[in-house]
């Protein structure tokens, strides 16, 4: 975090019936962005992936047999055509042509880096058109180029850049998509092309840090306005542990669902045997990181939680970038929000809850789960007055119950929660009627 003043805003839209005192319920089925790729997939290992995984890939055409069970037909699989070769494109009409229409199509891995579809952009721009104009034939959208977001300037392509008029070696994915656009545009002005002049949907593979894969997905946000992106290809490979990796894991699935331009991701990879980044352990069965990745909550800004009752600060929160808090991986807790002020110096930051509530007086008692012994604030509605609760056992390192009476008239309201330190993380939050 900034050490600075935190204006930490995550909000949780609430609909509180009445009297009711029982707990609020989480969004209901898989994440519809959350996917994986996979080279091998037991079935028991797919069934117990899709709590939170709705699709997946295989850098393949034809559909893997586990899918074809009754027990995955929640998981969708996408057809890859890797690169330009025409083994891929008959492969792909005979899919489109004999089965179930797939839900998009992905083309072209990694056109940038040797040893993938390594090819110019020119090239890559004339195997666009034709793919794009196979799906449009068949009315399936396509996602292509897949880029590797950098690459070794030893494994980059090498050659004119059209835009920049000289010799580039294109180690980072925007200019080379320059030059791909270039050539598509090019393509279309001579009737060469199909008319599709940039990408209905874009993918991306990183594997930086959690700051890294914010940047680049604000980054396309902002140079392809409108474009859909999916990463497809995404993990942490600086993690140095399976904590490095969990907390990495926490963040950037949290960011990817809530960012607006991100369609769909998919982890890299499932079956990465005993490495740290492997969903699925070597003798079957999900590893840790596997069981957060199919329970990480997937907020939706349209839902209403009940109040009464409990919320998952990190199931219910909307943070956005520059907020100052973020949804991280807590080993007592597994998802929760981390906020606060990192120089200790009694700023706080904010996440912001919007609830409805009805209780016979407004009387009520509002209960925080909080770590790690820090003094908590909360405002309601923006008022200048502060409730500050102190810890149940000062210094204590894990999660405690901060509590303190609090009147709420019917009605909505803005809770804003936050602590005197950056290290402060909450898990839940609940309101209850007086018995």
């Amino acid at each position: 975090m900034r050490k600075s003043l935190v204006t930490a805003l995550c909000a949780a839209t609430m609909f509180v019936a009445a009297a009711l005192a029982a707990p609020s319920q989480k969004v209901a089925g898989p994440s519809p962005k959350r996917g994986v790729g996979f080279n091998q997939m037991a079935l028991a290992d797919l069934v117990a992936l899709k709590k939170g995984v709705s699709w997946a890939y295989n850098w393949g055409v034809g559909t893997p047999d586990v899918f074809r069970s009754p027990e995955a037909k929640d998981i969708a699989f996408i057809p890859m055509v890797w690169g330009p070769q025409q083994g891929f494109l008959d492969h792909l009409e005979a899919v489109l042509r004999t089965g179930p229409k797939p839900a998009a199509v992905l083309g072209l891995n990694e056109p940038n880096l040797r040893g993938q579809a390594f090819m110019s952009p020119e090239e890559a721009a004339t195997a666009f058109a034709k793919l794009s104009e196979q799906c449009a034939r068949h009315g399936v959208r396509l996602v292509a180029p897949n880029m590797a977001m950098g690459t070794p300037e030893a494994d980059s392509w090498r050659g004119f850049d059209p835009v920049q008029g000289k010799e580039v070696v294109y180690t980072f994915m925007i200019p080379y998509l320059e030059a791909f656009d270039h050539f598509r545009k090019k393509q279309t002005a001579s009737g060469k092309g199909n008319g599709v002049a940039r990408s209905a949907a874009l993918g991306v593979h990183i594997y930086g840090n959690i700051w890294e894969l914010k940047w680049i997905v604000d980054e396309l946000g902002k140079r392809y306005p409108g474009v859909p992106i999916w990463v497809t290809e995404f993990n942490w490979t600086g993690a140095q542990s399976e904590a490095d990796a969990l907390d990495y894991m926490a963040q950037a699935v949290d960011a990817l669902e809530r960012a607006p331009n991100v369609e769909r991701y998919a982890w890299f990879k499932a079956d990465l045997g005993d490495d740290r980044h492997s969903l699925i352990a070597p003798g079957g069965g999900l590893t840790a990181l596997g069981r957060l990745y199919a329970s990480m909550p997937h907020p939706d800004p349209k839902r209403w939680d009940k109040w009464p009752g409990i919320v998952k600060a990190a199931g219910a929160a909307r943070i956005g970038y520059q907020d100052g808090a973020s949804v991280v991986y807590d080993k007592e807790a597994q998802i929760v929000v981390r906020a606060g002020a990192e120089d200790g110096t009694g700023r706080t930051g904010e996440f912001v809850l919007q609830v409805d509530v009805a209780p016979p007086g407004g009387a009520g008692k509002l209960i925080l789960s909080a770590a790690r012994g820090r003094t908590v604030f909360v405002k309601v509605d923006g008022a200048e007055k502060t409730l500050r609760i102190t810890p149940p056992e000062p210094g204590k390192w894990g999660f405690q119950d901060y509590a303190a009476p609090l009147r709420l008239s019917p009605g909505r309201h803005v809770l804003s929660f936050g602590a005197d330190n950056g290290d402060a993380r909450f898990d839940w939050v609940s309101w209850s009627l007086p018995k």
